[in-house]
């Protein structure tokens, strides 16, 4: 994503290139994946389970358990097909006031759009959308009417795969613009369950760094800086900071004041306590050292 490395030859992120300006978006500059693979990868980013906790499968509570808990109307969105071995989402999904998925899974990510203006205007909505994205066949994310990436010069696959970003972002785009306008936007969370290398792609066989570097974005609305200006504070700080995508569950229950016995605050970027480090901080559930990516202070 060109907003996370504004060297890259192609723009990818119109959008959220633009955005970055306003002050509203903390891009996390430093991200890794727990796991280059979704169901792995997903089993810690929305439980409170994570590589650094020792926590098993029979103690996980989601995300979604403490908004309910919280008060919030939950709602769970997916244009992936329903997996039985995917545990963390159908407790996502099940636990959700209302869950659905599009009519035909893994296609044209902007489906999601039409399931989520049906949702309440009102109250208090906590909402996961979870997207297909970038998995390949890459041109098959991008409807034919959509103008891709063609960098001359560069292998058809990295076009391809380019094109797909470039319509992720188009997708959040309107995820964010409709929730702002019609649901009352304060909180934004957004974060990719592994990369992908363009020979490997991604999975539990051969690996390389290109599988576990992942981008994450936080919006806040004005309205909500102004009122937690400590818990943006410290976000702000905590930009170029190492973090691991199976902290999610920590910082979205600080970012929505949501404090609960599994939190610990020691892994909430929007808290002073945030203490993982380039030392401490792993991948591939704890095989690997982030330290170790060749690439960690470019």
């Amino acid at each position: 994503m060109k907003a996370f490395n504004p060297d890259y030859l192609a723009e990818t992120t119109p959008w959220l290139s633009k955005e970055k300006e306003s002050g509203n978006f903390y891009l996390l500059k430093n991200t890794y994946s727990c796991y280059p693979l979704t169901e792995k990868a997903l089993s810690k980013f929305l439980t409170n389970i994570n590589q650094y906790n020792g926590r098993d499968r029979e103690e996980m509570i989601t995300i979604t358990d403490v908004a309910n808990k919280a008060g919030y109307d939950t709602y769970f969105i997916s244009n992936q097909t329903p997996s039985p071995d995917n545990m963390a989402l159908a407790l996502v999904s099940g636990a959700s006031k209302k869950a659905v998925f599009t009519a035909q899974p893994g296609g044209d990510d902007m489906k999601v759009m039409d399931y989520l203006k049906e949702l309440p205007t009102e109250g208090a909505p906590f909402i996961i959308i979870h997207l297909e994205g970038s998995h390949d066949r890459y041109r098959d994310r991008v409807p034919p009417h959509f103008e891709g990436i063609h960098v001359e010069g560069q292998p058809e696959k990295v076009n391809d795969y380019d094109s797909s970003i470039k319509y992720t972002d188009e997708v959040l785009k309107n995820i964010y613009q409709y929730a702002r306008d019609n649901m009352n936007l304060q909180a934004m969370v957004y974060c990719s369950d592994h990369g992908e290398d363009m020979i490997s792609f991604h999975g539990d066989g051969h690996f390389s760094w290109d599988m576990v570097r992942t981008p994450c974005f936080i919006y806040m609305s004005s309205q909500y800086e102004n009122q937690y200006p400590e818990i943006t504070g410290q976000l702000r700080n905590h930009v170029n900071s190492i973090f691991t995508n199976d902290l999610v569950f920590d910082t979205v229950c600080g970012l929505l004041n949501m404090q609960n016995n599994s939190y610990d605050s020691s892994y909430d970027l929007s808290r002073s306590e945030y203490s993982l480090s380039i030392d401490n901080a792993v991948t591939k559930d704890g095989k690997l050292r982030v330290k170790d990516d060749s690439m960690i202070n470019k």
